[in-house]
């Protein structure tokens, strides 16, 4: 048992979950505290899947600032993940902000190994996370978001009509035979030396996802990324060099056919050691 934060500060809801289909993603974004000091939670996805982007951008997280290890809590006693990849910020208003690239609601046996099948998330998870807490050493940060169920189907409804703008079908998507597998090592795309050098001088990190188009001949045809949330070209330099460099085998519908589909991963920048101002 870990010790408790000497802080809990608990958030109800002061307006429903909205959902919000932008371009390039489906989030669900709901506001919480008082009116006069608002705080925020926004869940993103960039792509059909259980892993979303988790932005809060709350005054409260102040307390917690540049505080390591920062942990998110869905479903207390059961999905605690320790932030390995979070950044904090601030917004142009001052409010400070959490940015998680990678979440997912899957509870993980305690026996599990890499390379075990990974278990469904099944939808009692969804109606099971009550609450969405960020906890570090000195302060808990709870949020009474009330059960997603009902929230993530309406993000996966969303969600169909997204890879339709793509220009594919969301049943074939949904029924693939085999995915979109990369012909050549993921690795070599994106490697250290491509790192920005004015990103690198000032010791800037980002995560970057991308997702990527692939025909029935497993050419790439498009790249989209996530926003990185930095002043810099990380986003523009991933897409640019997984078009040149990656190759993939196509994807196969339920009858065997190759068939366009997409490709998604994450990029992750980080500076080596040592160098930089």
């Amino acid at each position: 048992m870990h010790a408790k934060p000497a802080e809990r500060l608990v958030l109800d809801p002061i307006t429903p979950w909205h959902v919000n289909w932008r371009e390039e993603s489906c989030a669900l974004e709901r506001a919480f505290g008082r009116e006069r000091d608002q705080s925020a939670v926004r869940l993103e996805w960039f792509w059909p899947g259980e892993v979303f982007q988790a932005l809060i951008v709350s005054n409260s997280l102040d307390g917690i600032r540049d505080e390591i290890p920062i942990k998110l809590i869905f479903i207390p006693g059961e999905n605690e993940r320790v932030l390995k990849y979070s950044k904090l910020g601030q917004l142009s208003d001052g409010r400070s902000t959490l940015l998680v690239p990678s979440v997912s609601l899957r509870i993980l046996p305690e026996d599990f190994s890499p390379g075990d099948p990974l278990p469904a998330v099944a939808v009692e998870f969804e109606k099971k996370a009550l609450q969405i807490e960020v906890e570090s050493k000195a302060r808990s940060l709870v949020f009474n978001t009330g059960a997603l169920d009902k929230p993530f189907t309406a993000i996966r409804d969303c969600l169909r009509g997204l890879v339709k703008t793509w220009g594919l079908d969301p049943d074939v998507q949904e029924s693939l035979k085999s995915p979109v597998e990369p012909e050549n090592f993921p690795g070599s795309w994106v490697t250290p030396r491509d790192f920005p050098k004015e990103a690198l001088a000032n010791r800037a990190s980002a995560t970057v996802a991308f997702r990527v188009l692939v025909d029935e001949t497993g050419a790439p045809t498009d790249c989209a990324t996530q926003r990185a949330f930095s002043a810099y070209d990380f986003e523009e330099i991933a897409c640019r060099l997984v078009m040149e460099r990656a190759r993939f085998v196509p994807a196969k519908n339920a009858s065997g056919q190759p068939v366009a589909s997409y490709y998604t991963n994450r990029v992750r920048w980080t500076p080596p050691p040592g160098r930089g101002r």
